[in-house]
């Protein structure tokens, strides 16, 4: 807890910020989400590309030793040859489907810090975006993005912004022991 009497916290929230209501920061709240989202909607085509290739083609891509796979040993021609198929157990087909994971992890938590404009879902998403890093190329711009937005929000106006829309949301019914706005 803050040990300063309430004169020096009002001082503290009102310096170099008179005209600055958390209000302003929805607009950068909404582009920071729709940043983060169109990212990992690269993030998943990238990995769905990933995936039809290495499942498509799986010797394009071998690890140092590893044997290549015959295609008619690819073909799924009867029940028993299902159980067997060696091409959903490649590092890259693994990595596809747990970016793709990844991928999703990061829209659930995105679409939810949008839609109660939520500081908890938004870090949640960011720090999704940071670890572990989604991809080879993506994580370049992702993961500094991200901890630039992880950054950000510490700030005292965000925390403004979130206590405020916590407010709202109490005055109008949408959590618990408050009455609806008349």
């Amino acid at each position: 807890m803050n040990m300063q009497n309430p004169e020096e916290e009002q001082v503290r929230k009102n310096s170099g910020r008179m005209f600055e209501h958390p209000g302003i920061i929805r607009p950068r709240f909404v582009r920071m989400i729709r940043l983060t989202v169109v990212l990992t909607m690269v993030q998943l085509f990238w990995a769905g590309g990933i995936f039809y290739i290495g499942s498509k083609h799986p010797n394009l891509v071998l690890l140092p030793g590893e044997p290549a796979i015959d295609a008619q040993q690819n073909r799924i021609t009867n029940p028993e040859m299902h159980q067997h198929r060696p091409v959903l157990y490649r590092p890259m087909v693994i990595y596809a489907l747990y970016s793709m994971l990844h991928g999703f992890y990061v829209l659930i938590a995105c679409g939810m810090a949008r839609y109660l404009t939520s500081g908890g879902w938004l870090k949640t998403a960011l720090i999704f975006s940071v670890i572990p890093t989604p991809g080879f190329l993506l994580g370049l711009f992702q993961v500094p993005l991200a901890a630039y937005f992880l950054h950000l929000i510490r700030q005292p106006l965000w925390q403004d912004f979130f206590r405020w829309q916590g407010r709202l949301q109490s005055v109008n019914g949408l959590t618990d022991n408050r009455s609806p706005q008349k």
